[in-house]
């Protein structure tokens, strides 16, 4: 491992009042990188009642962080697939998933016609 890859460039810094949290992506091949999440913080008190809320707190930072990045990554696939294969040109949208995703909708909506209501019913 290179001295690059052990101490990488922060991409993204995130201060919250218990800790701070950095991530960065660093090239390894085509289409492929590495993700590290570091979150730094001072050592908490064992005794303290809040200890455990803060701790849960930093660990659902890391895991949003990591779900989010993952979620831009593919929706940047998809984009860039479906530029590259001319799908949006041909039919207006950038995955065939979104028809699926439209034909489950249209389903629910016919299945509970109370989801087409744009207003609680009363």
């Amino acid at each position: 491992m290179s001295a690059h890859e052990e101490i990488p460039m922060p991409f993204s810094l995130s201060v919250f009042p218990e800790h701070v949290q950095a991530f960065s992506l660093v090239p390894a091949g085509p289409r492929e990188c590495r993700f590290y999440i570091r979150s730094y913080g001072h050592a908490l008190n064992p005794e303290d009642m809040n200890t455990p809320a803060i701790e849960a707190a930093r660990i659902a930072n890391i895991q949003l962080l990591w779900e989010s990045l993952h979620e831009d990554i593919r929706v940047n696939y998809i984009c860039q697939d479906s530029v590259s294969s001319r799908l949006f040109d041909q039919t207006g949208v950038f995955s065939i998933a979104e028809f699926d995703v439209a034909k489950f909708q249209e389903a629910i909506r016919l299945k509970l016609p109370i989801t087409s209501c744009q207003r609680k019913p009363l």
